[in-house]
């Protein structure tokens, strides 16, 4: 019985590689964006240089609204401070964020790669202060883990910030909600119903194609033209037999 002691352990074998390989499989369809999606959002105040604000991800890209998962490193007092002072000379607040991460790359690396591609938006740093840091940022994606639109906007607070103190106390972070609207893939053509279609419409145009010939057709109409000319010369020819009488 030892080859069926063999054979069973190399069953078990064959299952357990096909489960490891599945596995990976999942995790790897995550990064690459096709069940998941992972967005590194990088800010810059006025025309400084961008730093990492934080990372919003979500698990799946069935659902076509849905919200973010949000970290966010907190603010230093100098970025509390270049904030105010943008807010106080009506500069902008910029955020981005990376449209589609190259295959095999990480965030970082893609980040400093060549020909990297970035959607942005901006708003002024005054609104900014106004809200107290409170703000909604909406991704949207195209329903195949691409970004094609990034738009930042504030939400009011209900008591009245001056922008233009530069006193003004500020949270040591942003409150913020991040929404993905995933716009879903458009639909396959339905080649099927097409074809279908076009098959029903050529066969009726066959049924409606009439092969009679020319006397099948009008044979109705050329056998009352006969009757009436017989009759006409049966007319004319008992006219002149009375007129020679």
């Amino acid at each position: 019985m030892w080859w069926w002691w063999l054979a069973a352990s190399l069953y078990f074998l064959v299952l357990s590689c096909s489960y490891g390989n599945a596995a990976k499989h999942s995790k790897d369809s995550g990064r690459d964006g096709a069940e998941s999606l992972t967005l590194v959002l990088q800010h810059a105040i006025g025309d400084g240089e961008f730093s990492e604000r934080g990372v919003a991800s979500v698990r799946s890209l069935k659902s076509s609204t849905t919200a973010m998962s949000l970290s966010q490193n907190p603010l230093s007092h100098a970025q509390l401070d270049e904030i105010k002072s943008a807010a106080v000379s009506g500069e902008l607040y910029r955020l981005r964020t990376l449209s589609r991460l190259k295959e095999g790359l990480t965030e970082d690396e893609e980040s400093n790669s060549p020909g990297r591609q970035f959607v942005s938006t901006t708003i002024s740093a005054c609104s900014l202060v106004k809200s107290h840091l409170s703000d909604l940022i909406k991704v949207t994606g195209d329903g195949r883990g691409n970004v094609i639109g990034l738009t930042i906007t504030t939400l009011p607070q209900p008591y009245e910030v001056d922008c233009t103190n530069p006193e003004v106390t500020l949270p040591r972070s942003f409150n913020t909600t991040v929404t993905l609207d995933n716009g879903s893939p458009p639909p396959a053509p339905d080649v099927h119903n097409y074809l279908q279609k076009e098959e029903m419409e050529e066969r009726a145009k066959r049924e409606g194609k009439d092969d009679r010939s020319f006397f099948q057709k009008y044979w109705m109409y050329i056998l009352i033209g006969a009757f009436l000319l017989i009759t006409l010369n049966a007319g004319q020819a008992a006219a002149g037999g009375g007129g020679g009488g």
